[in-house]
């Protein structure tokens, strides 16, 4: 359990560093602060050095103004979440122990986002353990435009996945596919900068279960979980 549980933590940091490499590497900021001609004097953030005959991209978009069709150097999604919850089973009544992690890559359009998402999970419920991997897609409609110079973007998520599940009990291994639809809130907090946000989601889970023989059952509960992203 210990390996398993150390490999998907290494994982998820790996995800989320190359996001804030990139991140610095493509998305430098700096403000114009006096023009003329062609010649522009600028100022960049603190910790940036620019150096002379550096060539710097940005398309040269303000990230205040616009229909809203780009995010102003929001427009990709990448890092994720992870959960510890203790859901009920029906029927039986039983009670399950989970630690989740989930990786996501997608993209941001302001008012929406979506993409793709992974999951790794190991759970353990009396006298059994079980390990699973899967891979769905995620959408959120935010209230407040997700784009450079909102700090607070709240609003409504969803995701579905299709999961295949190695159960052990004792000594006999079983293996079983799900199938799970969140709907809930999340909030993204921008405290680290424009490009890296912390997220937390409070969502209602449904996951039924389908095992190779017998019948299926279902899990269902309230779930909190955080994260963080990087927006390039």
């Amino acid at each position: 359990m210990m390996n398993f549980l150390i490999r998907l933590i290494a994982a998820l940091v790996l995800i989320v560093g190359v996001g804030i490499v990139q991140t610095g590497a493509e998305a430098q900021e700096a403000r114009v602060i006096k023009v003329q001609g062609k010649k522009a004097i600028v100022q960049f953030d603190d910790g940036y050095k620019p150096k002379v005959g550096e060539i710097l991209g940005g398309g040269g978009e303000e990230s205040g103004g616009g229909s809203g069709a780009s995010s102003g150097g929001r427009d990709t999604i990448i890092g994720g979440s992870g959960d510890f919850s203790s859901l009920s089973t029906t029927p039986g009544g039983a009670s399950t122990t989970r630690l989740s992690l989930s990786p996501r890559y997608g993209w941001n359009a302001v008012d929406m986002e979506y993409g793709l998402l992974g999951e790794f999970t190991y759970q353990s419920s009396t006298g059994s353990s079980s390990r699973s991997i899967g891979i769905g897609g995620f959408f959120d409609y935010n209230l407040v435009p997700n784009k450079v110079g909102n700090d607070m973007v709240y609003g409504l998520g969803a995701l579905g996945s299709y999961v295949t599940t190695a159960t052990t009990v004792g000594s006999l291994e079983t293996n079983s596919s799900s199938m799970k639809l969140e709907v809930g809130g999340q909030v993204k907090w921008f405290a680290l900068g424009n490009s890296v946000a912390i997220r937390g989601d409070g969502v209602y889970s449904y996951i039924q279960n389908t095992p190779a023989s017998g019948s299926s059952t279902t899990q269902s509960g309230f779930v909190v979980r955080g994260g963080l992203y990087v927006y390039f």
